[in-house]
């Protein structure tokens, strides 16, 4: 199941974002969560940021938003 991340998916966002395997693809180094939050806070407030739920449990997320202006047909 899709839905728009909340924060209280903050701990298992934090934990999958930071996960050694994957934190190199990502947009950030690790860090304590302490320094994650705001960069988290100002994902869920964007309404692009969504999770994704198997089971009831949060296995992974993703962002999707639009260009602004005359490129607002493309999304990213």
């Amino acid at each position: 199941m899709r839905r728009f991340a909340e924060l209280s998916d903050l701990e298992s966002i934090f934990t999958i974002y930071m996960d050694a395997k994957v934190v190199h693809f990502l947009g950030f180094d690790p860090m304590p969560i302490e320094a994650f939050k705001p960069i988290f806070y100002e994902l869920v407030e964007s309404r692009c940021f969504f999770v994704y739920e198997v089971s009831g449990e949060l296995a992974g997320f993703y962002k999707a938003s639009r260009h602004p202006g005359r490129a607002s047909h493309v999304a990213y």
